[in-house]
C-alpha cells in the first residue's frame, strides 16, 4: 500500500536563500558583493517582466506559471536586500572605523551574563551594547549603537546594567568592537524593574542548585535558561561528542515544549485565545533567558517547528520557516554567516521537511507514536551534519541513539527548571522539590552522554572543509531520495 504525504510549499524558499546570498556576501566581503547581488536580481527581474510570453496554453500546468512568480520574487528580494544590507554595512563601517585602536571611557549596556574565558582562567567576557566613547584629542565623544565584546574586571556586572569603563577598543573585523577593559567598570545605570526581576529569578536557581552534584549545577540551569557556565568540562565535551549540546542552549526543542505544554493545556479554548496566550507565553520566556540574538533567533524558528510539528501543517511550515529567515535577515543582516544561525534554519528545515516521510517509512515496523519520536533526531542530525563538519572534520557516531534517549529528559528537565526558577522565590519548598526532580533528568542526560562518548569509535573521521560538507550533503541528499521513493512504493 503506498503512503500518501503531503506535499511540500516551496515558493518562497528561493527569496529566503536569495536575501541570505546577499547578506553574508555584503557583511563578508563588504558592500560590493552586496550589491552585485542587487545588480544581479535587479536585472533578472527586468528580464522577466520584459521577455515576451509565449501563449498560454489550454492545459499548461499551474507550476509554471508559479515557477515564474517564485523567481521573480527571489530576483527581486535579493535586489532589494543587496541594496539595503549594503547600506547597513557601509554605516556599520563608518561607525566603526573612528574607534579602531583608541583608547577611552566606554559607556556601554550589558547585554548578557559575564563568562569566565577558557584560554585565560580568572578573566571575563561579556557582550556589550557600545552607545558612547569619550575620547581624547579633537573628537571628545562618539555616540552610536555597535555590538561589542569586553574583556576585563567584569565578573559582577549583571545584563541591563549601564558602565562606564576605561578600555583599549578595536575592530578587527570592521564591524564589531573588541574592548579590553584597563579598569574596573562603574555603573552609572541600574538595571530597569523588568531586567532587576529576572535577575533575581535567574540568581534563585543558581542558588538552589549551588550545593547539588557538579553536573546539576550546570546542567539544571543549561536546561531551563540557558546558563551551561558551571558545567563541568568533561562533561561539555562528552556532551558535544554526543551532539547534546543543543539542550543546554535554548533552542526551537525548548520553545516548543513550554509553548506545546500552554496550547495542550487550552486545547479547548478557541484558536485566537491559545494562539495569544501562546505568544505571551514565548515572549515571557525569550525576557526570562535573556533575548540574546540566539535566543531570538530559536524563538523564532520554534514558532515554525510547532506550526509544523505541533499543528501538523507540514504544507505550511516550511513557508512559514523561509519567511522566519526573512524576517530575522532583515533584522540582523549579521546573521547571515552565523554557524548559530545556519545550524537553528537547517534543524527547523530537517524537522519540518523529513520527519512527516521519515515517521511513515519506520511506522512499519514500529508504532506510530516511537517512529515519530525516532524520526525527529534523525531529520535534525541528518540536516546538521554536513554544517557540524565545518567546525570538526569528524562524525558523531552515536548522535541519534544519543539524542533519542536523552529527548526522554528533555521535556520534564525544561519544564522543572523552569517551574523551580519561577516558583522558588515565591515557595522556596516547591523551587527545591521541582529542582531535585529537574536533577533526576539533567542526571539521565549526563549518564547518556557520558556513557554514548565512552564508547569506541565515538568520532569517526571526515574529510573537513568545503568539499567534505558538500560531499556529506549529497549523501543524506541520496539517502532521503532513496527513502522517499521507496516510501511511494507499495509496501
Amino acid at each position: 500500500m503506498s503512503v500518501a504525504l503531503t506535499p511540500v510549499d516551496l515558493r518562497l524558499v528561493p527569496a529566503a536563500l536569495a536575501l541570505w546570498l546577499a547578506c553574508a556576501l555584503a557583511t563578508e566581503t563588504g558592500p560590493a558583493g552586496g550589491l552585485a547581488v542587487a545588480v544581479a536580481g535587479a536585472a533578472a527581474a527586468v528580464w522577466l517582466v520584459a521577455r515576451p510570453r509565449p501563449p498560454r496554453a489550454r492545459h499548461r500546468p499551474a507550476w509554471v506559471g508559479w515557477s515564474r512568480m517564485t523567481v521573480l520574487l527571489a530576483c527581486v528580494i535579493a535586489s532589494v536586500g543587496g541594496a539595503v544590507v549594503s547600506a547597513a554595512v557601509i554605516a556599520r563601517e563608518r561607525a566603526v572605523a573612528p574607534l579602531a585602536g583608541v583608547s577611552g571611557t566606554v559607556h556601554a549596556r550589558i547585554a548578557a551574563e559575564p563568562r569566565e574565558l577558557r584560554s585565560r582562567p580568572g578573566s571575563y567576557g561579556v557582550s556589550v551594547e557600545v552607545r558612547e566613547v569619550d575620547l581624547a584629542g579633537p573628537r571628545a565623544r562618539w555616540s552610536g549603537n555597535v555590538p561589542g565584546l569586553l574583556l576585563g574586571d567584569v565578573a559582577g556586572v549583571r545584563p541591563g546594567q549601564r558602565i562606564a569603563i576605561p578600555a583599549r577598543l578595536d575592530s578587527p573585523d570592521g564591524r564589531d568592537l573588541l574592548l579590553r577593559g584597563t579598569g574596573p567598570p562603574e555603573v552609572v545605570a541600574p538595571m530597569t524593574a523588568l531586567d532587576a526581576r529576572v535577575d533575581r529569578l535567574r540568581e534563585g536557581l543558581r542558588r538552589q542548585v549551588a550545593d547539588l552534584p557538579p553536573f546539576a549545577r550546570g546542567l539544571v540551569p543549561g536546561v531551563a535558561i540557558g546558563d551551561d557556565r558551571a558545567l563541568p568540562d568533561r562533561l561539555a565535551e562528552a556532551m558535544r561528542t554526543t551532539s547534546l549540546t543543543h539542550l543546554t542552549a535554548v533552542s526551537g526543542g525548548h520553545v516548543a515544549v513550554v509553548v506545546g505544554l500552554v496550547l495542550l493545556v487550552l486545547a479547548r479554548a478557541p484558536v485566537p485565545v491559545r494562539a495569544g496566550c501562546g505568544l505571551v507565553v514565548l515572549a515571557g520566556m525569550v525576557v526570562l533567558v535573556l533575548p540574546t540574538a540566539s535566543v531570538v533567533r530559536s524563538a523564532g524558528m520554534g514558532v515554525v517547528m510547532l506550526a509544523a510539528l505541533g499543528l501538523r501543517r507540514p504544507r505550511l511550515a516550511l513557508p512559514a520557516l523561509a519567511g522566519a529567515v526573512i524576517v530575522l535577515l532583515a533584522a540582523d543582516p549579521w546573521q547571515a554567516t552565523s554557524v548559530g544561525f545556519a545550524l537553528s534554519v537547517s534543524a527547523t528545515a530537517g524537522l519540518v521537511v523529513w520527519t512527516e516521510p521519515l515517521a511513515a517509512r519506520l511506522a512499519r515496523f514500529v508504532p506510530t507514536g516511537v517512529a515519530r519520536l525516532v524520526a525527529l533526531p534523525i531529520a535534525a542530525q541528518c540536516w546538521c551534519a554536513p554544517i557540524l563538519v565545518l567546525l570538526s572534520p569528524t562524525l558523531p557516531t552515536y548522535a541519534v541513539p544519543a539524542n533519542l534517549l536523552a529527548a526522554v529528559a528533555m521535556p520534564p528537565a525544561t519544564l522543572l527548571g523552569l517551574a523551580a526558577t519561577l516558583g522558588g522565590g515565591l515557595w522556596p519548598a516547591f523551587g527545591a522539590l521541582a529542582c531535585l526532580a529537574a536533577t533526576w533528568c539533567a542526571g539521565w542526560v549526563a549518564a547518556i552522554a557520558t556513557a554514548f562518548a565512552s564508547l569506541p569509535g565515538a568520532l569517526l573521521p571526515w574529510p573537513g572543509g568545503p568539499a567534505g560538507a558538500v560531499g556529506l550533503a549529497l549523501i543524506v541528499a541520496a539517502a532521503g531520495a532513496w527513502a522517499h521513493r521507496r516510501l511511494r512504493v507499495a509496501g
